[in-house]
């Protein structure tokens, strides 16, 4: 890093700039919102959205990679291997 680069991140002080501190915060920002919004279903597995404690949309039955919205909704898990008698 050159001096004029040093110069434009870091403040007087020797501070980060607010610029790189925002930036920052929004990325983990993001990050956390990113794995919030993330489920996996094993082949095994079927999963109920539920919001609000009410159910949103039909059973999740596929395996692999799916998304819910984050902090509003849940996922409950249920094995597809029950037997009912």
């Amino acid at each position: 890093m050159t001096k004029q680069e040093n110069v434009q991140t870091m403040n007087p002080a020797g501070f980060p700039s607010k610029i790189f501190i925002a930036a920052a915060v929004l990325f983990a920002l993001g990050i956390a919102l990113l794995f919030g919004s993330a489920y996996t279903l094993d082949e095994a597995e079927q999963a109920i959205v539920v919001q609000f404690g009410r159910p949103v949309g039909g059973p999740v039955t596929a395996p692999g990679l799916h998304f819910k919205m984050p902090f509003m909704q849940e996922v409950r898990r249920f094995d597809k291997r029950l037997l009912s008698w």
